[in-house]
């Protein structure tokens, strides 16, 4: 008769394989629900900056010495909420007695979603992109030459490009259409309707300069529509 011992052994060796199977199961994963979701960290607002340079330029043969002002303002709701970076450059002649009496012109480019660079580069800035007789634009390379037509000596100037033209972009975070249209780009800092002008801000005039808001009105005193005038042949 056969010892039952003999047959226990592979018995105890199936229980212990299966025993071993079982221990190397992998553990299940959490509950993807018990999980705490991951804040949503919102990127940093963009800051305002500014960079100045001096310069000089001679208007109906009066010597013309002026700051170049190239910088960004935050357009903001009432709460503080910053709701797009404006772009913009000015320039303000210098060695002026008050400021304040002294004209300050906006420039808007038409559009919507045209930047400011047409106005600014082919009319009534200090600088322009050298043309031939007829306005005709010359064979490369281009030149940026003096612009003895430019406003300058009779006002200072501001050039602004509207949102998501030019350097102008909504803060991260905030949807561009809602300043891409007629009225939004009216209602959007980029019209004399959003436009502010404050004695305390020094970063475009001594005594005076630029802020933008949404809500406030700015009231000013004449509007000039360009436009040109192409001949057929």
């Amino acid at each position: 008769m056969k010892s039952p011992i003999r047959f226990l052994g592979p018995v105890v060796l199936l229980l212990l394989g299966v025993s071993l199977c079982f221990g190397q199961q992998p553990a299940p994963p959490p509950d993807k629900a018990a999980e705490k979701p991951k804040e949503e960290k919102k990127p940093p607002a963009p800051e305002e900056k500014i960079v100045q340079t001096k310069h000089s330029l001679k208007i109906g043969g009066q010597e013309i010495k002026y700051t170049a002002t190239a910088g960004t303002i935050l357009l903001k709701l009432e709460d503080g909420t910053p709701k797009a970076s404006i772009f913009y450059v000015a320039y303000t002649k210098d060695d002026v007695a008050d400021a304040s009496q002294r004209p300050l012109t906006f420039s808007f480019n038409g559009g919507p979603g045209s930047a400011s660079v047409w106005l600014h580069l082919g009319l009534f800035g200090p600088r322009r992109v050298q043309m031939g007789d007829a306005g005709t634009l010359l064979p490369p390379p281009y030149k940026l030459v003096d612009n003895d037509v430019s406003l300058l000596d009779i006002s200072d100037l501001v050039f602004i490009d509207p949102v998501s033209t030019g350097y102008s972009r909504a803060v991260p975070g905030e949807a561009p259409k809602q300043f891409h249209g007629v009225t939004e780009d009216a209602c959007g800092a980029t019209a004399p309707a959003a436009v502010r002008i404050h004695a305390a801000d020094a970063a475009i005039r001594p005594r005076g300069g630029i802020e933008f808001a949404v809500t406030e009105i700015f009231h000013f005193a004449a509007v000039a529509l360009t436009a040109a005038v192409r001949g057929g042949g």
